[in-house]
């Protein structure tokens, strides 16, 4: 009895499929190794990977593919043999057989149900192929993304503007402004402000963070009042003006900046005039800035609302400043103001359309007007009342200004006054980014596959000898005369040594008379 159960183990476990089982494990180790690619890839540089991810998922999902067709076959040859065994009908095996390959799917369904297991995994083993490239190549692309660091950063920029630099007190005027002319042309120019080409001043990619300069805070407050735009009666009315004046109070001095202007033009032509007055202190401010490289350029959006560092009061701003005194920063802001900016335009009725117009010595009342929003037509103000200019006229005002502050105290550092300030440094980099949706529909496909394949190799056992699907072995099983003597158990490469050099070929005379195929012994 113990010699019977030794003798059926060893029958058993004779033999193993090994080139499905190996092919299953080469399947499940690509798909592992996929998986670590797509894992191990995310957020990492190009430059970190000498073969792209894309490039080694190709190759995981093409041998994974040869591995599949390989683990089919020895799983189709597999479930043949044990149906075979079974006892079965010729229209099964050769369904089994085909495993469902083109024409052949219906049929194998319909013929019985162990050709329609083989042909409905076959084909899900397709699909599975099929899919799991696409899903695989998807789960990483390689996308833009900001790095962000922080990084300490140096600019030359004074924190005080010095009593003088922008010219002499004369008569409540001040002359001489020669000295702050390149802040002037560089501003009016737009000019690219270059930091220093050394280290610390330069930015690799873009930096943005706050410098302490010299400058000013403002203090607004804003009132309305209404203008009948047709009535001659209100020609001379201001419709766009600036004006600025030194004030003192008992403990500092300020420059007012009054900017009026039309905000609004209802149907019946009544404008709504805006009057702004800003009260502008000496100050250190923290002015946002933005780096990239060697370039500069103020955040705009942000000037109107920095935060003062400290205040400071210059003798020069004092509205009494005796003759002869340096200006200080703000008397200096005030002559700016009084030859750039300021303004009066006053509407006035045109006798001859009946429209109002308008007419002013500065140039800023034509660079912030408005046009007609929705027909987009530069002429349409002189076809009905609707004289309105820029809502954010003050804004833009004041970020002038700040910007000339900026280039003075930039002249006025450079090489004597080294800021150091924290900036914010955003790197545009390119990376790969792992999508693990696809990744775990690519693994889900996968190991289905490997299921089903596996599912055909269950049982291989009962067999108890290698089998395959060649000819020779379909041959010794269907009876040919010239395999009688092999053994019934011999594998297809033992047939193969007993019968390699019996000669075969198949001519006309192979056919008898009734039509049917001869043995192969008639045939030869």
């Amino acid at each position: 009895m113990v010699d019977e159960q030794k003798l059926s183990t060893e029958l058993t476990w004779s033999w193993i499929p090994w080139t499905g089982a190996t092919s299953l494990f080469a399947v499940a180790a690509c798909t592992a190794s996929a998986a670590t690619v797509v894992f191990v890839s995310d957020n990492q540089a190009p430059k970190t990977w000498k073969v792209e991810p894309s490039v080694l998922l190709a190759i995981f999902s093409a041998v994974s593919n040869l591995a599949f067709n390989s683990a089919l076959a020895a799983g189709v040859a597999i479930s043949f043999w044990l149906c075979a065994d079974r006892g079965t009908t010729l229209s099964q095996l050769h369904y089994i057989w085909s495993r469902g390959k083109g024409f052949d799917l219906f049929p194998s369904i319909r013929v019985g149900s162990s050709a329609r297991r083989v042909a409905i995994i076959a084909t899900l083993t397709y699909v599975v192929q099929f899919a799991s490239g696409p899903l695989l190549q998807q789960s990483t692309q390689l996308v833009s993304m900001e790095r962000v660091s922080d990084e300490l950063l140096h600019l030359d920029l004074a924190q005080k503007i010095p009593d003088g630099w922008m010219g002499d007190r004369q008569n409540g005027r001040v002359v001489g402004f020669r000295s702050a002319f390149p802040a002037v042309q560089r501003w009016w120019k737009n000019e690219t402000i270059i930091t220093l080409n050394k280290e610390g001043y330069l930015c690799d990619g873009t930096c943005e963070g706050s410098v302490a300069g010299a400058g000013f805070t403002s203090r607004c407050s804003s009132s309305t009042h209404s203008l009948d735009m047709m009535d001659k009666k209100t020609d001379g009315s201001p419709v766009f003006a600036i004006q600025s004046s030194l004030q003192n109070n008992a403990s500092s001095h300020f420059l007012r900046l009054t900017v009026e202007y039309v905000t609004e033009v209802n149907s019946e032509c009544i404008a709504t005039v805006t009057v702004d007055t800003c009260d502008l202190d000496a100050a250190v401010v923290s002015y946002p800035i933005r780096m990239q490289n060697s370039t500069v350029a103020l955040r705009s959006d942000l000037l109107t609302s920095m935060k003062p560092v400290s205040m400071y009061v210059s003798p020069g701003d004092a509205r009494d400043t005796p003759d002869g005194e340096g200006a200080g920063p703000l008397a200096g802001l005030h002559n700016f103001v009084g030859i750039y900016f300021n303004d009066n335009s006053t509407k006035k009725i045109n006798n001859r359309t009946n429209r109002p117009l308008y007419n002013g010595p500065g140039f800023l009342a034509d660079m912030l007007f408005q046009w007609d929003k929705e027909k987009n037509d530069p002429t349409a103000f002189e076809r009905h009342c609707a004289l309105q200019w820029n809502p954010h006229s003050t804004q833009r005002v004041l970020q002038a200004l700040h910007d000339f502050m900026f280039r003075s105290a930039l002249i006025v550092g450079n090489g004597t006054e080294t800021q150091r300030f924290e900036a914010r440094r955003v790197t545009p980099t390119l990376v790969y980014r792992s999508d693990m949706r696809y990744l775990a529909a690519a693994l889900c496909a996968l190991m289905t596959g490997i299921g089903l394949v596996g599912s055909l190799m269950w049982g291989w056992w009962h067999l108890r000898y290698p089998v395959s699907l060649s000819p020779l072995e379909t041959a010794r099983a269907f009876g040919a005369p010239a395999l009688r003597g092999i053994r019934a158990d011999a594998a297809v490469d033992q047939i193969l040594a007993e019968v390699k050099d019996v000669p075969f070929k198949t001519h006309a005379d192979a056919v008898g008379p009734d039509g049917l195929m001869k043995s192969s012994s008639e045939a030869l």
